[in-house]
């Protein structure tokens, strides 16, 4: 099948911080132009690389597909099965870097963009094919760099589909909830630099160590509207109840007894990073990520997570340019047709809205520049297939990537033709 073939193909390709992404841009280029499509790629520095296309509308704002080209590293390739760039077919899995994050979602895309390219009709909007790079290092030279290069084509932008929906599947014929993801924490950098790497190590030691359970607690708008279609989901009765009364989080005190992702949906966390020689200086760096709950005071948050007796004396730099934690309305008329497709398409499932507490996307640059954006997933994977997404043999479930493909492709041709999603046999 070529959807499968082409994914092969582009797990084939090292895009991870050892390899390059511009022979992932060049082979998305190749599979665009099989179908007329003409593709732009850009080249930042030795390795980097951003891609887009466009089909022409009626209406030239656009629809915007985006995925980001680069992979995660390979922490222990001692760890993998295989090799993890071999794309191994295990049925019913396919075993490589990039399976599930996100070069999947890519080749959906792909595949949407070739059957509008191969239908011959004119869509009445146009279509933006955006694949970016260095997403899984904070996007500096992927849709960062994209979105200041090309504003004549970012003002285009109506609303984008990227990755960061949620499947929460225990079995391929019992699905809890599917989720759309229209919001999600602020992430802010720090460099905390000192002459002496004992200090770091021992702030180091200091934050892996802090009792994160203590953090002020603060409930977001956007979490409340995702808990009350979520809260109602959950099959333990007492866990239904507690999420049915979000401001009992606050209080709860059995609040460590929830999932840690629900415990960081109503709080922040501070994660330390990497320690290294400062190129800058004659000193070391400690590297530290801060999660910002939407709304939430940067510097309460920062004062809370970052205390004097963890920082005394050890400079702080605050990267206070990262985008602020902007929500995209899920009264937007993309939104409001993605759910009712959703409902037609998996039926006797709840579908309703996501915020993501643990991650950080594209989406949060798109949601900046004032561009209605989405994480959506179509694969109906299980969830214990996604435990293994930055881990060793990261993996994707084929009969739920095939029907995934062709559930993208749909979608995409329900928001750009405004026809109904194709009816698919229920026994493929």
């Amino acid at each position: 099948m070529p959807e499968i073939a082409l994914l092969q193909d582009y797990i084939h390709i090292d895009t991870s911080a050892s390899g390059s992404e511009v022979p992932g841009a060049q082979f998305l280029a190749r599979a665009l132009a099989a179908a007329g499509i003409d593709a732009h790629i850009e080249r930042i520095g030795t390795r980097h690389a951003n891609l887009w296309a466009v089909i022409e509308g009626e209406d030239p704002r656009a629809l915007v597909l985006h995925s980001h080209i680069d992979v995660d590293p390979i922490a222990r390739p001692e760890s993998w099965n295989h090799d993890p760039f071999g794309a191994v077919i295990l049925p019913p899995w396919l075993i490589g870097r990039g399976a599930f994050d996100m070069k999947s979602v890519a080749i959906a895309q792909l595949m949407a963009m070739r059957a509008l390219a191969e239908s011959g009709r004119q869509p009445r909007r146009s279509v933006v094919f955006l694949a970016t790079g260095d997403e899984e290092t904070g996007s500096r030279f992927g849709l960062s760099w994209f979105m200041r290069a090309h504003p004549e084509l970012v003002a285009r932008f109506e609303t984008a589909l990227t990755e960061g929906g949620v499947v929460e599947a225990v079995t391929t014929d019992r699905v809890k909830y599917w989720g759309l993801e229209f919001a999600q924490k602020r992430y802010i950098k720090i460099e905390a630099c000192h002459a002496s790497r004992a200090r770091l190590q021992a702030m180091y030691s200091d934050l892996k160590n802090l009792d994160r359970a203590s953090l002020r607690r603060f409930l977001s708008p956007q979490v409340r509207r995702f808990l009350a279609v979520y809260g109602p989901t959950r099959e333990q009765p007492e866990f239904a109840r507690r999420l049915a009364d979000p401001e009992g989080l606050l209080t709860d005190a059995r609040f460590a007894e929830l999932p840690l992702y629900l415990q960081l949906m109503v709080r922040g966390d501070v994660v330390p990073l990497t320690l290294e020689k400062d190129p800058e200086s004659s000193g070391f760096r400690l590297s530290i990520l801060v999660a910002i709950m939407p709304g939430d005071d940067l510097d309460r948050a920062l004062a809370e997570m970052l205390p004097a007796w963890i920082t005394h004396g050890v400079a702080l730099h605050i990267d206070t340019s990262a985008p602020e934690a902007v929500e995209s309305p899920l009264d937007q008329h993309d939104a409001k047709a993605i759910l009712p497709f959703m409902r037609r398409d998996v039926p006797n499932t709840v579908h309703g809205p996501m915020v993501i507490p643990t991650a950080r996307t594209d989406a949060r640059i798109l949601r900046h520049y004032g561009i209605a954006a989405y994480g959506f997933s179509p694969f109906l994977i299980l969830s214990t297939d996604t435990l293994q997404m930055k881990g060793p043999n990261e993996r994707m479930a084929l009969p739920a990537y095939i029907d995934g493909v062709r559930r993208y492709v749909d979608l995409v041709r329900t928001l750009v033709l405004n026809q109904k999603p194709v009816a698919r046999d229920p026994g493929n």
